[in-house]
């Protein structure tokens, strides 16, 4: 087998016509969704044990605070990085001074805006246990999964890390996605990437040898073809990482996100 880059290309363009101006507003916000739940195998809570989040800006300062006593809550959000704690009181309805939070948990978050009106939704689910400091899993729908598909099936490219200018370099780790699924191919098939979202650039590299990539949709999809005589001597494609730079309104210059996946070779 061969280590080679499988193709790289460059793409400055965007799309025709401006966004518009509710497009470009709407750019301005992501979300956090915030949830928690009263794990009651180390004793129960009152009935009005009620839980909080509050979102501190990178400045320290409080921005948000909200009541989740139906166990979700959701706030608008500007790009930028966040403190997010979560805690509970033992109050019902209202709740003042004397109810002292308890069991805190903070976790520190970035939420990202994307092109065209897009925006990235964050996910912090908390969990409270009796008397610990509560637990906490955040995670992201960006960046946007990667599909790579073929004329007859598709898979999901394996989201790997990503980094975000703070504020002017954005160094990837030097990890590799690994996949379990293997997308089966024949010599001179048209694998597709849809990215979902406009890219500036795209980087792909494997043990597979060498072959041409074009683009569509102003950077959204990328199509390259396993070259016949490359195809010949190998039965797999594997460890291909996508490396992508992202462009578009509302997403930071330098933004990157490394996807990988595998293939083989049909029959």
């Amino acid at each position: 087998m061969l280590i080679a880059v499988i193709g790289a290309l460059t793409f400055a363009g965007t799309s025709a016509g401006d966004p518009s101006t509710s497009a470009q507003a709407a750019a301005k916000q992501g979300r956090l969704v915030f949830t928690a739940r009263f794990d009651e195998s180390a004793g129960p809570y009152s009935a009005g044990a009620t839980p909080f989040v509050v979102v501190r800006n990178a400045a320290g300062r409080v921005v948000a605070q909200r009541n989740a006593a139906s166990g979700r809550a959701i706030v608008s959000l500007p790009r930028g990085r966040y403190a997010v704690s979560a805690y509970w009181r033992p109050c019902e309805g209202g709740c003042d001074d004397e109810d002292l939070p308890l069991d805190r948990c903070t976790k520190r978050v970035s939420i990202h805006t994307a092109a065209r009106g897009a925006s990235e939704s964050v996910s912090f689910a908390a969990v409270f246990k009796g008397g610990e400091a509560c637990s906490a899993r955040v995670t992201t729908d960006w960046p946007p999964q990667a599909v790579i598909s073929t004329p007859a099936t598709s898979l999901k490219a394996t989201r790997g890390p990503y980094c975000r200018p703070a504020p002017k370099t954005c160094a990837l780790p030097a990890s590799q996605p690994s996949t379990r699924r293997r997308l089966p191919v024949r010599a001179g098939t048209p694998i597709t990437i849809d990215l979902k979202v406009p890219t500036r650039r795209l980087e792909l590299t494997g043990i597979c040898g060498s072959g041409p990539l074009s683009h569509s949709k102003a950077g959204r999809r990328w199509v390259f073809k396993i070259p016949r005589q490359t195809a010949a001597s190998i039965r797999t494609c594997h460890d291909i990482k996508l490396t992508i730079t992202y462009a578009g309104p509302g997403v930071r210059r330098g933004v990157k996100a490394v996807f990988g996946f595998d293939l083989r070779l049909a029959g």
